[in-house]
């Protein structure tokens, strides 16, 4: 079985709501939780929590093989419309971008 493109598995694990699938509780990202929220420099150190930690499981294994984080870059933030955009370095010195 072919697998999905590391672009559409890195979406899918930073687009998927923390606890939204019933068979993978711990697959997805905290970011929905970031809606609404004042956007302050503690919003987007948040950001950069939730966006890093949804590439592993409970046990810090990582979701995909392929897609192991070494860190997230923030780029740019916008405190006033509350855009964001941040890069995510993997071991296979990949790094795909982020924005909201």
């Amino acid at each position: 079985m072919a697998k999905i493109s590391k672009e559409k598995s890195f979406n899918r694990m930073i687009e998927t709501p923390l606890g939204s699938r019933v068979y993978l509780p711990h697959f997805g990202s905290k970011l929905h939780i970031l809606i609404d929220r004042p956007t302050t420099l503690k919003w987007a150190m948040l950001f950069k929590k939730y966006l890093f930690e949804c590439f592993f499981d409970e046990n810090w294994n990582p979701w995909d093989d392929r897609l192991v984080p070494t860190g997230v870059t923030l780029n740019s933030f916008d405190t006033t419309s509350g855009e964001i955009s941040c890069s995510v370095n993997f071991e296979d010195d990949l790094s795909l971008e982020y924005a909201a």
